[in-house]
């Protein structure tokens, strides 16, 4: 895959949480979208405490620009082990996410909802990683990653997330 890059300007304001995702695929040939950091496939454990991005507890959302439409089928986000940091940098991880997406730059955010089994889970303290399953939704080329924070954090890391969707849809895109 190509590398992902940060944007510079987004209608002339420069924004650092916006970021260009490409196509990665996982070793069970399940086809993802992401950052060439976000998305190599690092667990948990391999994971190093500096191989995330850090924002301000102002900034509680991420926009990624896919590179191609998809229609996303789950989500998961993935933190470095806990026990390989400080505790009192544990609370620095996102708790619980909402997602949004649309077709073009200019459409309007709609929800991609989350299903019903998961839509109250949340990411805790002590946990690596969080997975999502997505209800059907419509075709998107742009998500943006809304997520509380955890008391007393100062900042927010993030290090890992996966979009997954329909292979043969992706495969559909590609002939074109």
């Amino acid at each position: 895959t190509g590398l992902g890059r940060l944007h510079s300007q987004i209608a002339g304001k420069p924004k650092k949480n916006v970021i260009d995702w490409n196509e990665y695929e996982d070793e069970h040939k399940h086809k993802y979208l992401g950052n060439n950091n976000l998305i190599s496939p690092d667990t948990s454990t391999t994971l190093n405490p500096h191989d995330c991005l850090q924002f301000s507890v102002e900034d509680n959302w991420i926009e990624f620009h896919l590179s191609h439409r998809i229609r996303p089928t789950d989500f998961k986000y993935i933190h470095i082990n806990k026990a390989m940091i400080d505790e009192n940098d544990r609370n620095k991880s996102p708790k619980k996410f909402r997602l949004m997406g649309r077709l073009n730059n200019n459409d309007k955010w709609t929800p991609i909802e989350i299903s019903q089994k998961d839509k109250d889970k949340v990411m805790g303290i002590e946990d690596n990683s969080i997975e999502l399953e997505l209800t059907p939704s419509n075709e998107v080329e742009f998500v943006r990653v809304e997520y509380d924070i955890n008391e007393n954090a100062e900042t927010t890391r993030l290090y890992r997330f996966r979009i997954g969707s329909d292979p043969e849809k992706i495969k559909q895109y590609d002939e074109n």
